[in-house]
């Protein structure tokens, strides 16, 4: 009779396995890990003014959002008390004082209790529709644009119009006041609000413009 071998296959144990395992995994020479880095870094240098930029974009419009809020909250609060109501630099959010950079308030300028009405100026018995602390360097100014001279408050009567005809320009700039990321708000004498756009030459930079109801168009470079 013929006897027949089975062959039967080894089955690798599992040392071999793990010795296979660990000499089929190839870890970054240095040089591969250096230029790893080196990609990394250069692209962290081209990202980093980007985003820079952006954070003093947001920050910008936010106060340009906010200023402009506020100029809207005094005028329909003035209509619909019938009275007049300011927005005015604040230092302390109280009262009225110190430089818009550090914040403004909104006010009920009626001469309640014992208060002078209409002064632009806020006594403890005049209430406060608005408060607003600017906690960070941003820069915020307000001028009349009639004498370019700065203006500390801004009243509107009961039609929602400026209290003493004046027109006005804010302009909010970045600490390091690159004109790229300058904002403004026009404010006209009717009380209406526009925020400025760049309006010629396409360079990022914004303009003011101002029309003085008889064909006269003003265009100026905001200033930081």
């Amino acid at each position: 009779m013929k006897t027949h071998k089975i062959l039967h296959s080894k089955t690798p144990d599992s040392k071999t396995l793990e010795s296979k395992t660990v000499s089929q995994q190839q870890g970054f020479s240095m040089i591969e890990l250096m230029i790893v880095i080196l990609i990394a870094a250069i692209l962290m240098m081209i990202a980093t003014p980007s985003y820079q930029g952006v954070i003093k974009r947001n920050n910008i419009e936010s106060l340009q959002n906010r200023i402009a809020t506020a100029v809207v909250t005094a005028r329909s609060e003035a209509a619909s008390r019938n009275s007049v109501a300011t927005l005015c630099a604040s230092a302390n959010g109280d009262t009225c004082g110190g430089s818009w950079s550090q914040g403004w308030i909104v006010f009920l300028d009626n001469g309640a209790g014992a208060a002078v009405a209409q002064n632009a100026q806020r006594e403890n018995t005049e209430k406060i529709i608005l408060s607003y602390s600017n906690i960070g360097n941003y820069m915020l100014s307000i001028i009349d644009i009639a004498d370019t001279k700065a203006i500390n408050a801004l009243s509107f009567n009961s039609q929602g119009f400026s209290l003493n005809k004046q027109r006005a320009l804010v302009t909010i700039c970045e600490p390091e006041k690159d004109l790229v990321y300058a904002r403004g708000v026009i404010i006209e004498r009717s009380g209406r609000t526009m925020i400025t756009r760049d309006l010629e030459n396409n360079d990022g930079i914004h303009e003011s413009r101002f029309d003085d109801g008889f064909g006269k168009t003003t265009v100026s470079n905001l200033s930081c």
